[in-house]
């Protein structure tokens, strides 16, 4: 993970039921962003509580340096 960020909006309470949806994108050689949102039902309506954003990058550690995103895992990940 190269950075993340946390955009508080709402409260969460014990037992309150969330919803978290997730996308990948923003892809070059190296890396690529997740987006989560996290949400809650309140009075039949979806309130956002947070939104996240990690920027994430592949790595060679046997090498010690950056490494270019397999065409699979790029595959793999627009699917989510």
């Amino acid at each position: 993970m190269a950075d993340a960020a946390i955009e508080y909006k709402s409260e969460i309470f014990a037992g309150e039921i969330l919803q978290v949806s997730v996308a990948a994108s923003n892809f070059d050689k190296i890396g690529f962003d997740i987006y989560y949102l996290f949400e809650k039902t309140i009075n039949d309506n979806n309130a956002i509580v947070a939104k996240i954003k990690t920027g994430m990058m592949c790595y060679d550690y046997a090498n010690k340096k950056r490494a270019t995103i397999p065409i699979e895992a790029i595959n793999q990940l627009k699917t989510i």
